[in-house]
């Protein structure tokens, strides 16, 4: 049987590092039947902000994030957390149009 310590310990290294934390997440997604895509649909931003969040601060979408994996968002993000407290500034979130761009017409287009 595995060691519960030793899994918590492999599981903060994985979140140390953003590579592995960003191949972790989306794993996570994957098997709870969701992606970047649909984590974005349900909090009303574009895909590219879901992604973003996990290379930098944006607050709601972490806390999204860390919901969705089922993880508390301090020990998923460590780097932006000491004693529980955020120490990086957020952006905020971008709203998404819920309107389709890939094919809207630049003027003089043809």
């Amino acid at each position: 049987m595995a060691d519960p310590k030793k899994a918590a310990e492999a599981e903060a290294e994985i979140f140390r590092n953003p590579v592995q934390r960003r191949a972790w997440v989306n794993f996570q997604l994957k098997i709870r039947g969701l992606s970047f895509a649909a984590l974005a649909r349900q909090e009303g931003v574009v895909p590219q902000a879901v992604s973003a969040a996990l290379a930098s601060p944006s607050r709601e979408l972490e806390e999204a994030i860390a919901a969705a994996v089922e993880r508390p968002v301090e020990i998923l993000f460590p780097e932006r957390f000491i004693d529980g407290r955020r120490i990086a500034p957020t952006r905020d979130r971008k709203r998404s149009s819920g309107g389709d761009l890939r094919n809207v017409q630049i003027a003089g287009a043809r």
